[in-house]
């Protein structure tokens, strides 16, 4: 169920920085300042998603991180 609820969080920041990028494409001001108005709002919905997604994608690497040790005769995930 947790695992069900980090995937539902990234799915939710990417609709955000999907949003935002369509937004962010609308770049009728020439100014330096209104392109950063709109520049910073991308980027912090980019930011969400790197977090959610080492969030969401956290167990699998770990698992992962645990057969590579295993393969390589590390210490396993019972021990």
């Amino acid at each position: 169920m947790a695992q069900l609820n980090r995937v539902s969080d990234l799915a939710q920041h990417l609709d955000r920085l999907a949003g935002e990028l369509s937004c962010a494409g609308d770049l009728d001001g020439t100014s330096a300042a209104y392109f950063q108005s709109r520049l910073l709002p991308v980027l912090a919905a980019l930011a969400d998603v790197v977090k959610a997604a080492r969030v969401a994608l956290a167990p699998a690497l770990q698992e992962e991180a645990y057969r590579s040790d295993g393969r390589s005769g590390g210490p396993s995930p019972t021990s």
